[in-house]
């Protein structure tokens, strides 16, 4: 999920038996031969809350009652969800809060039009509940705040792309930081709004932070609902009017067409490429100069072939990588960040030539690559 190395010079490219728990826990089962990571435990749900229209929030404490360690503000868990029909997927959800002790993974549900649904998701909001027990690894990720030193901070959110940023801006008002801090906040429409007023709450306490929210849809927006501050999407003139540029780190995260626009927007105001930090939702990362389209015909590929699946093909010029193309051929392989920070996605090459969109930060073996961030520039056979 996250990617913290600078910006290169834009394309962008979610258990053990029952009666072995405590009683009354629910267990979200696992598939018989399909185990939890290693080095993964079991959480409870201590409660569920509704953020917005679309996104709900889970409270993950430990069933012991003992506090959970302390993550980084901007990282996220990874958890293993069975999904009925798909097997055991994993997905890595952003810690939105540390409180008590407690997790809160701030997840929203995939339902837009033309889009299919969020397997791991939806399937989170129509089944998870208050009691239940998940299966949950350790806080990972390096999309955090950088303390050495006292430059203004620059947080731009599309979306739920504000969960990290939420994180990090309680940490500041934790800290009684004295940074100059602006918060942009693009979403569609005030019911599309999560955490407006806990954005607010701490807005209140740091008389530091600056907080504009921006809304994408006017027409859906009219009514009784929250004003914003303006109308439209985040653009490169609201930046240039409200933000310290170019002397601030910039912290970025959202959807994949937010990322380009906003890593375009940002390279015209000429913030510098080590000044950005950023994290994509879904299977996308930024490269400047790489417009790959995602849309429309292409040209096929080398041939890539996953050995232990008996499956192989032409690589498919759409996918953004080689974990996309294998999960577009239905195989499952294990990840997490879908941005080469965490390794989970390593997997050992065979043969062939491949290279890699941006700069990974996760440590493989000579013989391995990671899945989310390699392209094949010749035939290429995986042990997969």
């Amino acid at each position: 999920m996250d990617q913290v190395t600078p910006l290169n010079t834009g394309a962008v490219r979610d258990a053990p038996d029952a009666g072995s728990l405590v009683t009354g826990a629910r267990v979200l089962p696992f598939e018989t031969g399909q185990p939890a990571d290693s080095g993964q435990r079991l959480l409870v749900i201590a409660e569920v809350a509704r953020e917005s229209e679309l996104v709900t929030s889970y409270w993950l404490a430990s069933p012991d009652g003992a506090a959970l360690p302390a993550p980084a503000a901007g990282q996220y868990l990874p958890v293993s969800v069975d999904v009925p029909d798909h097997g055991m997927l994993r997905r890595s959800y952003t810690i939105s809060a540390y409180v008590a002790g407690r997790y809160r993974l701030s997840i929203k549900r995939e339902c837009r039009h033309g889009h299919p649904p969020g397997q791991v998701s939806n399937y989170i909001h129509d089944n998870w509940a208050a009691g239940d027990l998940i299966h949950a690894g350790a806080p990972q990720g390096r999309f955090v705040l950088d303390a050495t030193n006292n430059r203004p901070i620059v947080l731009i959110a599309g979306g739920i792309g504000i969960t990290p940023l939420l994180a990090m801006l309680h940490e500041l008002a934790a800290q009684q930081s004295t940074r100059n801090v602006v918060l942009f906040m693009g979403m569609r429409h005030h019911l599309d709004h999560p955490f407006r007023s806990e954005v607010a709450d701490v807005a209140h306490r740091m008389p530091n932070l600056t907080v504009h929210v921006r809304y994408s849809d006017a027409a859906a927006d009219a009514g009784d609902g929250p004003v914003p501050d303006s109308y439209g999407l985040i653009d490169e003139a609201l930046l240039r009017d409200l933000a310290p540029l170019p002397d601030a780190d910039i912290y970025l995260c959202g959807p994949a067409p937010f990322m380009k626009a906003m890593d375009l927007a940002l390279a015209s105001l000429g913030v510098p490429d080590e000044r950005i930090r950023f994290e994509a939702f879904g299977p996308a990362t930024i490269e400047r100069g790489n417009s790959r389209a995602r849309d429309g015909a292409a040209a096929l590929g080398p041939m890539v072939s996953f050995n232990r699946s008996n499956v192989a093909a032409p690589f498919d010029p759409r996918a953004l990588n080689l974990l996309e193309f294998a999960e577009d051929l239905g195989l499952n392989p294990s990840f997490n960040c879908r941005s080469g920070s965490c390794g989970a996605c390593a997997t050992r090459k065979l043969s062939g030539a491949t290279r890699y969109v941006g700069t990974p930060t996760a440590v493989v073996a000579d013989d391995e690559i990671l899945l989310c961030c390699a392209l094949p520039d010749e035939p290429v056979s995986l042990e997969l």
